[in-house]
């Protein structure tokens, strides 16, 4: 090995790879959340239901699936504040980060709060947790 050649990884390959390594670390705590959520509505739904579950869809995907699949079992409940908005956001994580598409990445989870993410989720998971009790002492 050259100095030179240490020099070049120095100070273009390594910087590059920080930079990369900050939103990706980010990217997939976002991804992690998403993965749980979708995973935790399944379960629930398997767990709830009389039947063998079939393929979930709908046009908003599998999570609203799991959400519509819930209400119909005869659970009432909201989604929280700003969940809509808040899962596109993630799913637009979650496609950009599918399809290589790195800038759009790095765009989303800029001011993305996974923070807020995770309360969202609690609070979604309180209300069914919620409609269950309840529709259970009905």
């Amino acid at each position: 090995m050259t100095p030179e050649w240490l020099t070049g990884i120095c100070e273009f390959e390594l910087p590059k790879w920080n930079d990369i390594a900050h939103f990706l670390n980010r990217a997939n705590i976002i991804l992690l959340q998403i993965t749980f959520l979708e995973w935790a509505l399944k379960w629930l739904c398997e767990r709830y239901s009389d039947s063998k579950l079939k393929h979930i869809s709908s046009p908003k995907g599998k999570i609203y699936g799991y959400l519509d699949l819930l209400r119909k079992m005869g659970y009432s409940f909201d989604l929280p504040g700003n969940f809509d908005s808040q899962l596109k956001s993630v799913k637009k994580v979650r496609n950009s980060f599918a399809h290589g598409d790195w800038d759009d990445v790095r765009k989303e989870v800029v001011n993305f709060s996974y923070k807020q993410f995770f309360v969202l989720m609690s609070e979604l998971f309180d209300t069914i947790e919620a409609a269950v009790t309840s529709h259970k002492t009905e």
